[in-house]
């Protein structure tokens, strides 16, 4: 009888962590499932973001790139304009900017906020390369407009400096905002950067 007794409580014990398997497994499924349906939602949304090409440009190669970004993804241009313009000697504005950048000087802008920032999910932000930095002329736009919960990436021209070389301070000025893979166009395509953000129209 014992045998017998030890035997059923054997059998019921394999058989009960079989079911807690089987729940397990399901368990996983559905956070799997759930983790897809997360993913796909994300890309979804970011196809259907509404665009807002935010640039500064000094000398029109910036201003031509943010018109070409315009054009792929269909979104809405602002310009990043300072009050007080910068000088138009190549070599006056670098020293310029070196003083600008040495005393973390936010300059007064033109239009400082964008007045629908609350209808757009992406904020795209191009800019020169200045001192291996973003001109200080962008972080008063960003200073401005408050990109929390939004999607942001940015582009930039320059004579060499690569884009990543200025983000640690961007992504500081942007706690609360989900940072994108931004590009150095120097002379590439950039319809492959913008299709990978799911961007391009």
């Amino acid at each position: 009888m014992k045998k017998i007794l030890s035997i059923l409580a054997l059998s019921l014990a394999l058989l009960t962590m079989l079911m807690m398997s089987g729940c397990a497994s399901n368990s996983s499924d559905k956070k799997a499932d759930s983790s897809s349906t997360s993913v796909m939602a994300t890309a979804h949304a970011q196809e259907n973001s509404k665009v807002l090409v935010a640039y500064f440009s000094w000398g029109g190669n910036t201003r031509r790139l943010a018109q070409e970004v315009k054009r792929i993804t269909g979104g809405d241009i602002f310009e990043i304009a300072t009050e007080q313009p910068y000088p138009t000697s190549y070599h006056a504005c670098v020293s310029y900017a070196k003083e600008e950048r040495a005393n973390n000087i936010h300059p007064a802008l033109k239009n400082p906020k964008v007045t629908n920032l609350q209808d757009y999910d992406t904020i795209l932000i191009g800019f020169p390369v200045w001192w291996y930095d973003a001109p200080m002329a962008v972080f008063s736009f960003l200073d401005e407009n408050d990109l929390s919960g939004k999607n942001v990436a940015f582009f930039a021209t320059s004579g060499g400096t690569q884009l990543e070389t200025c983000m640690p301070r961007l992504r500081k000025a942007l706690p609360n905002s989900r940072i994108l893979e931004g590009i150095t166009a120097n002379g590439v395509d950039i319809y492959p950067w913008l299709n990978g953000l799911g961007l391009a129209k």
